[in-house]
C-alpha cells in the first residue's frame, strides 16, 4: 500500500511539474511569492555557493524559478537542473512557505554581474492555482589580487618529431607542422613564462589529414591565452602513391600561417579544409581576402552570402559554417531553412535596425540554432530578418507550428500599439478603410449627412404646410386666421356662419333648419370640392396638433 502511494505522488508531482513547464495563459491566485538572491565574491576559478530564497503567506506546492546570469563572468556547476546559455532552470516540489536553494557558481573572470530569478518562473500553491513570482537579482563579483600576475604567455614551445613554422615567438599564437605517416602523436613540450601560470595541451594524437593540437596558457589572475598547431600527417603508401600521381600545381601544402577569429567571446580558426567540411549546396569555394589575408570561404545566394567553417579551439561544439558580415565585419551562426522550392539564410538583428513599434528583439530557437528575431503579442510566429536563394533579403516571417516562411509586409502589432499610443498611425491608414482614425472620421460624415437630411425635411414638410394653408383661405372665400381662435369658436357661431340664410327669420321650426344643414353636409356640389373639404380637414388636425 506504501509503494502504491509513493508512486501516486511521484505521478501527481510529475503532472504539476508539467503544468508549471507549459506556455500557457496564467491566471494568479490572491496570494504573491518573493524571492531573494544572496551576493557572493571570490577570486577568478573560485567556486561560490549563491542561496535562493522563496517565501510566500500560502503553502507553496511546486516551483518551477528560472534563473539568468552572465555565462562569460559565472558558470553554474550546481544545484540546478538545467543551465545552458545564461539560462538555469530549477524545478522542486514539496509543502512549504518558505525555501532556500543553494546554487554553486564558478567565477570566470574579474568584475561583477547578477544572478536574477528573471520572468518566466512559476509557482503553485496547495490548491494547485498560480501565484504572481516577484523576482530579485545578486551580485556575483569576481576579485582579482592586485599581486596576481596576468602574464599568460609562453617562454618556449618545443615539439617533435618535425619543426613549427614560423619560429617560436611568444606573440606568435598559430603554428603549421607537417609530420610523416607514422607519426601517430606529437609530443608538445610548453612552459609558461610566469611559474604561477598553467598550461594544458590537448589533441595530441594524430589522425591521416589535418588536426588541431591547443596549447591553453591560463594566467594566475584567470586570464587565458591559447596558442594553436595545425598538423598534417602525412597519407599512407597507397594515398602516397595517388599523390606522386598528381601534378605540382595540384599539390594542397602551403604551410601557411593560420587565422584566428573570436565570436562572442570563443576563440576559432578559419578552416580551409572542405574535404572534410563540405560546403553546404548551392555554395562554391572561392578565396576570400580577410584581414589582410587570403582564406578559404563558400559564396551563394547570388553572390551575396560568405560563410566560412570555424574551428572552435577548445568548445568543439561550437565549430560550424558562420556567414560573414563584411560591413560590420562579425560573424554569425550559419543557419538555412530548406522549403519546398527555395531556402532561406537567417540573419542577425541588430539595433541598428530600424524595428517596428510593438516588436521587440529576442533569442529564439529555430532549425535547432539560437537566433535573434523579433516577437510581438503572438507566441504562434516570429519575424527574422534574412536572405532566400534569390538573392532577396529583408523580414520574414516563421511559423513554428507548421514551419512555414513567408514574406513580411505588414506589422499588425504596429498597427495597434500606434493607434492605441497617438490615435493615428501610417500603418493603420494603410491597412484598411475602417481602421484608425478613418473609421471615425466616416461616422462623423454620416452623422452630418443626417444632420443636414433632417433640416431639408422639416423645410419641405413647413413648405407644405404653408400651401396648404394658403390653400384652405382662399377655400373659405376670404382672410383665413390663422390665430388658434378661429378654432376655438363654439358651435352656434360655425353654424350661424355657414349654414343659416340670412332670409329666415327669427322662430322659423328646428325641423326645417335642421333638414337644410344635413342636405348641405350630405350632398357636396362637385368631386374638386370634396378634395379642397379633404384638405382642410388635414389642416384642421395639424392646427389641433399645434393646440395641444
Amino acid at each position: 500500500m506504501k509503494k502504491k502511494l509513493n508512486y501516486f505522488c511521484i505521478a501527481l508531482a510529475s503532472v504539476l511539474v508539467c503544468l508549471l513547464c507549459s506556455n500557457g495563459a496564467q491566471t494568479y491566485a490572491a496570494g504573491s511569492v518573493s524571492s531573494s538572491v544572496s551576493s557572493v565574491s571570490g577570486e577568478i576559478g573560485e567556486t561560490k555557493t549563491v542561496d535562493v530564497t522563496i517565501s510566500s503567506s500560502e503553502e507553496i506546492w511546486a516551483t518551477e524559478l528560472i534563473l539568468s546570469y552572465d555565462p562569460e563572468m559565472v558558470e553554474i556547476t550546481g544545484g540546478v537542473d538545467t543551465s545552458a546559455a545564461g539560462t538555469a532552470r530549477l524545478i522542486d516540489t514539496g509543502t512549504y512557505s518558505t525555501k532556500t536553494f543553494s546554487i554553486s557558481v564558478k567565477i570566470l573572470k574579474n568584475g561583477s554581474s547578477e544572478l536574477s530569478v528573471s520572468e518566466g518562473s512559476k509557482v503553485c500553491n496547495i490548491g494547485g492555482e498560480y501565484m504572481q513570482v516577484y523576482g530579485s537579482s545578486g551580485l556575483i563579483t569576481g576579485i582579482t589580487q592586485e599581486n596576481y600576475s596576468g602574464d599568460n604567455s609562453l617562454s618556449s614551445l618545443e615539439i617533435s618529431p618535425g619543426s613549427l613554422y614560423p619560429s617560436f615567438s611568444s606573440d606568435t599564437t598559430s603554428y603549421s607542422v607537417s609530420v610523416e605517416n607514422s607519426c601517430e602523436r606529437l609530443a608538445v613540450s610548453a612552459y609558461a613564462n610566469d611559474d604561477n601560470a598553467s598550461v594544458s595541451v590537448s589533441g595530441t594524437y594524430l589522425s591521416v589529414g589535418t588536426n588541431y593540437i591547443y596549447v591553453t596558457v591560463t594566467a594566475e589572475n584567470g586570464e587565458q591565452r591559447t596558442y594553436t598547431l595545425r598538423v598534417t600527417r602525412a597519407a599512407g603508401e597507397s594515398e602516397t602513391q595517388q599523390e606522386e600521381s598528381q601534378t605540382p600545381e595540384e599539390s594542397t601544402e602551403d604551410g601557411g600561417q593560420l587565422v584566428n577569429v573570436s565570436v562572442n567571446g570563443t576563440e576559432f580558426i578559419i578552416s580551409d579544409d572542405f574535404a572534410m567540411h563540405p560546403l553546404p549546396s548551392g555554395f562554391s569555394e572561392a578565396d576570400y581576402e580577410y584581414g589582410g589575408q587570403s582564406v578559404k570561404a563558400g559564396v551563394g545566394y547570388s553572390g551575396k552570402v560568405v560563410i566560412m567553417y570555424l574551428d572552435a579551439v577548445i568548445s568543439s561544439g561550437q565549430s560550424g559554417f558562420y556567414v560573414y558580415d563584411s560591413v560590420s565585419k562579425t560573424f554569425s551562426r550559419y543557419n538555412e531553412i530548406q522549403q519546398p522550392q527555395i531556402s532561406y539564410i537567417i540573419l542577425p538583428v541588430t539595433s541598428s535596425m530600424e524595428l517596428p513599434s510593438g516588436y521587440r528583439i529576442e533569442e529564439a530557437q529555430i532549425n535547432g540554432v539560437n537566433v535573434s528575431v523579433l516577437k510581438g503579442s503572438s507566441d504562434e510566429y516570429c519575424v527574422f530578418y534574412g536572405i532566400n536563394s534569390d538573392g532577396i533579403s529583408g523580414w520574414y516571417s516563421y511559423d513554428y507550428k507548421y514551419n512555414t516562411i513567408q514574406r513580411f509586409f505588414a506589422f499588425p502589432d504596429t498597427i495597434k500599439s500606434q493607434s492605441e499610443a497617438q490615435g493615428v498611425s501610417a500603418d493603420a491608414d494603410n491597412s484598411g478603410f475602417f481602421s484608425g482614425s478613418m473609421f471615425w472620421k466616416i461616422i462623423s460624415l454620416a452623422s452630418a449627412a443626417v444632420a443636414v437630411i433632417s433640416i431639408i425635411t422639416a423645410c419641405v414638410c413647413a413648405a407644405k404646410a404653408s400651401k396648404n394653408g394658403k390653400i384652405a383661405r382662399e377655400l373659405v372665400g376670404g382672410s383665413f386666421d390663422d390665430d388658434e381662435d378661429i378654432f376655438e369658436d363654439d358651435e352656434d357661431s360655425l353654424e350661424d356662419e355657414n349654414y343659416y340664410d340670412e332670409d329666415f327669420a327669427d322662430g322659423e321650426n328646428d325641423e326645417y333648419e335642421n333638414t337644410e344643414i344635413e342636405n348641405e353636409a350630405s350632398s357636396p356640389e362637385t368631386s374638386d370640392d370634396s378634395v379642397e373639404l379633404l384638405d382642410i380637414s388635414e389642416l384642421s388636425e395639424d392646427k389641433d396638433n399645434n393646440t395641444r
